[in-house]
């Protein structure tokens, strides 16, 4: 181990009694590893609230592609979880604060530089949807790829996120700790809050189809530059736009769909970045997300939705994800939501009735021979099947069926 300590402390090999105790025993750099943002040179203990606020100084929503042949074991990725190499042959610390500070920077140093030999405690994930469909879609040929998506903030205590670069901060490191798109998390990931889709399924839905910038080569992946901006022209939205994105996420279930829609929504660039947005529109993409009750109202709780110093800035895709979810939490549960909430639902009150009438009108009418299909049953005798008006409804895709 000793070229380990040439390698990160130049020579100098630190107190032990500093080093070797577990990170939960070590205040101060406890402290440091949990607030992120604040300033890191300062090491003054943070208050409790201070504290529980820094710890979530990371997106909600994380993602994350793998393909099931990465790290030479099947095992390591599944659509149940995400199993960092340590775990998998079960010598991982039960807890990231057990890691003392040696293990800690050895670990995520080699793990950032892509030594074959670290048996990692950690998996990589990105704050940029745009970073990880993009970079599946140019890996993608082997049909194994997936995209996941994790919720950082119902998993914190189990599952602790690091932004790289904070951590270079805060060890004082440069090389390896400059992946600005880039978060470690720790442990086991899995349950309710992980969920992964293989890529080849998002495709059969018109993923490239409705987001044909993914389509895009001669881009390296391993320039996060090339993924700040979304590239085209603005482009308005339009509602079938929104019902066919919508209709592309359902695999990722209850939990995790509507977020998916509002990625793929923010995957173009939208005018003014989405940052002024109007009652009508925020109902009508309300409508296309299910309708009023499932904006999540446990969003008023994180700082993704309403801190700019969450996400790192000048990422186009990010940006617009942070705007419309505040518009969109801010329209149902913010000043003025309840005159809001009538609104909406007189306005679509309406547009049921006006459509309950038309489809009304349309059953009462005689079907002729020739506007129906006839069908044949297996005993040979035909039955004729009138053609029923499509009812999509004017509350607008619903999912979660």
């Amino acid at each position: 181990m000793s070229y380990l300590y040439d390698f990160f402390y130049g020579g100098f090999r630190p107190a032990s009694n500093t080093n070797e105790q577990p990170i939960k025993d070590d205040q101060a750099l406890r402290t440091k590893l949990k607030r992120t943002r604040y300033k890191i040179s300062s090491l003054v203990m943070l208050t409790n609230r201070q504290r529980a606020e820094a710890s979530k100084n990371v997106p909600k929503y994380l993602f994350r592609m793998w393909d099931a042949r990465s790290g030479g074991n099947s095992k390591l990725n599944t659509t149940k979880a995400v199993t960092p190499l340590a775990f998998a042959s079960s010598k991982g610390h039960n807890s990231v604060y057990d890691m003392t500070r040696t293990e800690f920077i050895t670990n995520t140093s080699l793990h950032l530089t892509g030594c074959d030999s670290v048996v990692t405690e950690f998996s990589s994930w990105s704050h940029s949807p745009y970073f990880a469909f993009y970079f599946t879609m140019q890996r993608s040929s082997s049909g194994t790829f997936h995209v996941a998506i994790m919720d950082t903030e119902e998993l914190a205590k189990s599952n602790p996120a690091f932004h790289v670069p904070a951590l270079g901060k805060i060890f004082g490191k440069s090389y390896g700790y400059v992946y600005e798109e880039e978060y470690l998390v720790h442990g086991v990931i899995e349950g309710q809050f992980y969920k992964a889709v293989p890529y080849n399924q998002l495709c059969k839905l018109g993923l490239l189809k409705q987001l044909p910038g993914l389509n895009k080569s001669g881009i390296s992946a391993s320039n996060p530059n090339a993924f700040r901006l979304l590239p085209g022209e603005e482009e308005n939205y339009t509602t079938d736009e929104l019902r066919q994105l919508r209709k592309i996420v359902l695999p990722y279930g209850d939990t995790f769909s509507l977020p998916m829609a509002i990625v793929l929504f923010c995957c173009k660039k939208r005018p003014g970045y989405w940052s002024e947005l109007s009652a009508s529109d925020l109902d009508t993409i309300i409508t296309v997300l299910g309708g009023w009750e499932k904006i999540p109202h446990d969003w008023c709780s994180s700082r993704s939705v309403f801190s700019k110093n969450v996400y790192p800035k000048n990422w186009d895709a990010n940006e617009q994800v942070q705007n419309l979810m505040e518009a969109l939490y801010t329209h149902c549960y913010g000043k003025g939501a309840r005159g809001n909430e009538k609104r909406y639902a007189a306005r679509y009150a309406k547009a049921e009735v006006d459509e309950e009438d038309i489809i009304g009108a349309m059953a009462s009418m005689s079907v002729s021979r020739g506007d129906a299909d006839e069908i044949s049953t297996e005993g040979g005798a035909e039955q004729t099947l009138a053609r029923k008006p499509t009812q999509n409804g004017a509350r607008g895709f619903t999912g979660n069926k």
